[in-house]
């Protein structure tokens, strides 16, 4: 009786393990391929944001740019024109050169001023993660300016002249796509007195303050 009985019990235990053995399988089978989905999804997502992290760190853009400026004693502000070029040196670290062209007005008219900036610009970038990021700068410049005189000064000779310049200021620039980003920002440029022989411009300054807005293609 008491051998009949372990028999059933034996035979009862082994019909209970092989279902339990039948099920695991499957259900390891169910759940290994989406653990291993999940697991390649997480490494493509690290490689994908390491490679953004470097190309962001390492990218150089091209493309217009258009500003707004107001020389401290010329009649008016006028409007800027030109082209830049960027370098991310680093993920807070940037480099741009620019060139452009604008003319000022003085005397009433009577002198024009046209010039063509040259300037080098290093950008600092304290928050590099953020989408919208903010950046220090500052740099020199080489100004070419040519002086045109009319009316009243109609008889002087015109004459040229390259000015050194300073240059510090703060700006913004936000990505529209993976290639396209906008940027603007405000300096301040400081020159040398130019060299010319007119005395009317002698105590003329050539300070001034500057807006600019730019679109860079990544090249």
């Amino acid at each position: 009786m008491i051998f009949c009985a372990m028999l059933l019990c034996s035979a009862t235990f082994t019909d209970a393990a092989g279902e339990e053995l039948a099920r695991l399988p499957r259900t390891l089978g169910e759940e290994a391929p989406e653990a291993r989905a999940e697991a390649e999804e997480l490494v493509q997502d690290k490689d994908r944001k390491a490679f953004e992290g470097e190309e962001k760190r390492t990218e150089f853009t091209l493309g217009p740019r258009v500003g707004y400026l107001k020389t401290r004693d010329a009649e008016r502000g006028t409007w800027l024109v030109g082209v830049q070029a960027r370098l991310r040196i680093l993920k807070f670290l940037g480099a741009e050169a620019s060139v452009g062209y604008h003319q000022d007005e003085f005397l009433d008219g009577d002198v024009r001023v046209h010039t063509y900036p040259v300037e080098l610009t290093g950008m600092i970038y304290p928050f590099p993660d953020l989408a919208f990021e903010l950046y220090g700068l500052a740099g020199v410049g080489w100004y070419y300016t040519r002086f045109t005189f009319h009316d009243s000064l109609s008889t002087v000779d015109d004459e040229t002249d390259s000015q050194f310049g300073v240059h510090v200021g703060a700006g913004a620039a936000v990505d529209l796509t993976r290639r396209v980003s906008l940027n603007g920002d405000f300096r301040w440029i400081f020159l040398d007195e130019p060299g010319v022989d007119n005395g009317n411009l002698d105590e003329e300054e050539f300070d001034r303050w500057q807006v600019t807005a730019g679109i860079n293609f990544t090249l």
